[in-house]
């Protein structure tokens, strides 16, 4: 019966102090295994619960959120390409790859406008009329969806910029400085970096620079989609005459030293994108339909089919307009001659690359 007293009185005791659970149980072990008094048992179990359990290492930021931060730069939308931007961006390349020599600008300005009407001309209303109600944070909002179907919780920001490929030193040092706040606000969170098209250049540009003023900002994994950095399709379609040299081209491109990974997305028919040597990984999203594309020429040749229809859906599949948009906005198409409807998700089919 005594011992039974003295067990009540322990357990209750013990019930009304705020403590640890393994204070609790420490205390139970040296009461039952010592001779000690109850009273300095007692005394033992208060002085366990007051005591202030040994700071844990955490990896969760001071200022609460671990999540990751992805940084979205758009470039510029099929609708608002246009020879200025080209034109500059090539004859750097041109600057590059033929030092001493001045290209035809004349020429190369009517080429890129020909091309771009040639682009146009395929594209169905409904398409363009999409693209151009489009934000110009369209990459950004892209993104927001793919995290939210894929149940994700991540922070999503856009890197605006003004649009104007003359601004294009001033956009650099505006990334910079932004990146920099970035890193400077949230030390701890992983960075990751989706650019687009000419948005893809100018990020390219502004981690290197960061890098050479010995400012790195530390980036997890960049994803670049449809990006012009090599313009190797572009150029040569321009420049139909002039013989390059392809892995010099590449050269002009580097990795920056801040990027742990960097993942390149591409579509052979997208004009403005390309293989990236610099890269770790290169994915290309078009290849399920170059079985459709086979098909249709095999129709051609044929003879037993409209061959209007069959031409109109081969300029379709091919469309560069499409397939530049397609990294974010997926693929879908009508191939009449076929009687086939075709629809690929390629933002949710590559989220390891673009989600983290």
């Amino acid at each position: 019966m005594r011992n039974l007293f003295f067990t009540w009185i322990l357990l209750t005791a013990a019930a009304t102090l705020p403590r640890q659970a393994s204070a609790l149980e420490a205390s139970a072990v040296s009461f039952e295994g010592s001779d000690a008094p109850l009273s300095a048992v007692l005394q033992g179990i208060e002085a366990d619960a007051k005591r202030i359990p040994a700071p844990q290492a955490s990896a969760v930021p001071s200022d609460g959120d671990s999540r990751p931060i992805i940084v979205a730069v758009s470039g510029l939308s099929s609708n608002e390409l246009g020879v200025g931007l080209e034109l500059k961006h090539l004859l750097a390349v041109w600057k590059f790859l033929f030092p001493g020599k001045a290209p035809n600008v004349k020429l190369l300005m009517d080429r890129l406008d020909e091309m771009h009407r040639e682009m146009r001309a395929d594209l169905d209303e409904e398409t363009s009329r999409r693209i151009s109600r489009r934000g110009n944070d369209y990459l950004a909002e892209a993104l927001r969806g793919l995290a939210q179907r894929n149940g994700l919780e991540l922070e999503i920001q856009d890197m605006p910029w003004s649009r104007d490929p003359e601004n294009t030193k001033e956009t650099v040092e505006l990334f910079k400085k932004k990146l920099l706040a970035l890193q400077s606000a949230s030390p701890e969170r992983p960075l990751y970096i989706v650019a687009h098209s000419w948005g893809s250049v100018l990020m390219h540009d502004a981690l290197n620079a960061l890098v050479k003023d010995k400012r790195p900002v530390k980036v997890r994994r960049l994803t670049t989609v449809g990006s012009p950095l090599v313009p190797q399709k572009l150029f040569v379609r321009i420049f139909k005459d002039i013989q390059i040299v392809k892995e010099k081209m590449q050269t002009r491109v580097k990795k920056p030293a801040s990027v742990q990974e960097w993942v390149n997305i591409w579509a052979e028919p997208d004009m403005f994108s390309n293989t990236i040597a610099s890269a770790d990984k290169n994915l290309r999203i078009d290849e399920p339909a170059v079985v459709y594309e086979k098909r249709l020429n095999a129709l051609l040749d044929s003879g037993s089919a409209d061959k209007k229809q069959v031409k109109k859906d081969l300029k379709a599949l091919q469309n560069s307009i499409i397939w530049h948009e397609a990294y974010h906005d997926g693929f879908e198409m009508e191939l009449r001659s076929l009687s086939e409807h075709l629809r690929w998700d390629f933002p949710q089919q590559n989220e390891r690359e673009l989600l983290p």
